[in-house]
């Protein structure tokens, strides 16, 4: 608890301490920032750094996708459509193993998934 004295000290500052309840409403409650009109969110920098981590992550995730998707094709053997549209989805990937210097990684990565 605040003292008395330093409780009308602070609001006098306009700063006034949270009272007890405020203190126990958990997570909900609202900041003193926030209460005083002010945003408490997150900055518009932070929310971009956000994004263009989730960006990163799938990209990853789509890279790494192929192997599964190579097992799948072999071990099941999918029909003419999925094969298709595996193709389709695939080509990027497709594109970067003949054009580009990640040939070898691919194909070391296709070839642990038994392609």
């Amino acid at each position: 608890m605040v003292p008395q004295k330093r409780r009308d000290e602070l609001a006098s500052q306009g700063n006034a301490p949270l009272s007890w309840p405020e203190q126990t409403a958990g997570a909900g409650c609202l900041s003193r920032v926030q209460r005083d009109g002010q945003t408490g969110g997150a900055s518009a920098l932070g929310l971009l750094g956000v994004a263009v981590a989730g960006l990163a992550l799938l990209v990853v995730l789509y890279v790494l996708s192929i192997g599964p998707a190579i097992w799948f094709a072999q071990t099941v053997g999918p029909g003419p459509s999925t094969m298709n549209a595996l193709e389709v989805v695939y080509s990027p990937l497709r594109w970067a193993y003949d054009n580009t210097p990640l040939h070898g990684p691919l194909e070391w990565y296709v070839e642990i998934w038994g392609g």
